[in-house]
């Protein structure tokens, strides 16, 4: 039987790729493929978040678990998702809704005083942000591509601004007129708008509190995906048993150097 290449590209096209969009799909449906994906790619990631919001979690065996009793709920919002969403946007659901189980009080500080910061910069705006966020210059340089003095230099000039007063990180209202999508922000971020809706988007963050934690939120996200470890397999392997799924099938390859050479 003669196989046509178009054939074969889609099949391998199906086979190769496992979008995070799939997975949401999956766990929606219950099916252990989406889940066995979602404990290894992205449940590192809300430990990673745990680590920084809540570092005395870090090592406690229940969280994880914990945190998977709430995911396999029915009708968790993470996973209800309208329309296809990007990673960037799952992410941030998910962050979301760590944080909300394990350290509330990260989203239930005051707002900071406008007036203080009337005129500043968004790029300063977002490094002031990530500071009330908790994290050193290092790794606020990391997330927006800047060098660690550059950094520590635009705090100690926000902390005169303020006073002594500091930022607040916060989960602000839904968004007003003119703020952005996380979408938007992404490909901001990403460099991929054109020029005119770039210098609106900046524009903005100079004015919206909102937005600039929504950026901010976004690279950190990136960040903490970057940086996440994976499980042990004996976390994973009691993970499966407490949800009831079987390990993924072992590979071909899996199989022939398991059973060692005659």
């Amino acid at each position: 039987m003669r196989i046509e290449w178009p054939l074969i590209y889609k099949w391998n096209i199906e086979m190769a790729v496992y979008t995070c969009n799939d997975m949401v799909h999956d766990c929606r449906a219950r099916r252990p493929e989406g889940w066995r994906h979602f404990i290894a790619e992205y449940l590192p990631f809300c430990r990673a978040v745990i680590l920084h919001y809540l570092p005395e979690r870090g090592d406690d065996p229940n969280s994880l678990p914990a945190l998977m009793a709430i995911f396999s709920r029915s009708g968790c919002t993470v996973f209800e998702v309208s329309g296809i969403a990007t990673e960037r946007e799952f992410l941030l659901g998910l962050r979301d809704m760590v944080i909300e189980q394990f350290a509330p009080r990260v989203q239930n500080r005051p707002a900071p005083e406008p007036a203080l910061l009337t005129g500043v910069p968004a790029l300063e705006r977002q490094i002031g942000w990530l500071e009330a966020m908790g994290y050193d210059e290092h790794a606020s340089a990391r997330m927006l591509n800047l060098d660690h003095k550059t950094v520590a230099a635009v705090r100690a000039k926000l902390n005169a601004a303020l006073q002594g007063a500091g930022l607040s990180c916060i989960v602000l209202p839904a968004a007003g007129p003119g703020c952005a999508s996380a979408r938007t922000l992404a490909d901001y971020s990403d460099g991929r708008l054109v020029w005119q809706t770039r210098q609106k988007v900046e524009r903005h963050l100079c004015e919206c509190w909102r937005c600039v934690d929504l950026f901010c939120r976004l690279r950190e996200s990136d960040f903490l995906m970057s940086r996440r470890q994976p499980l042990k397999p004996a976390e994973v392997e009691n993970i499966y048993e407490a949800m009831d799924i079987k390990p993924p099938p072992a590979g071909f390859w899996r199989k022939v150097f398991s059973a060692g050479w005659s």
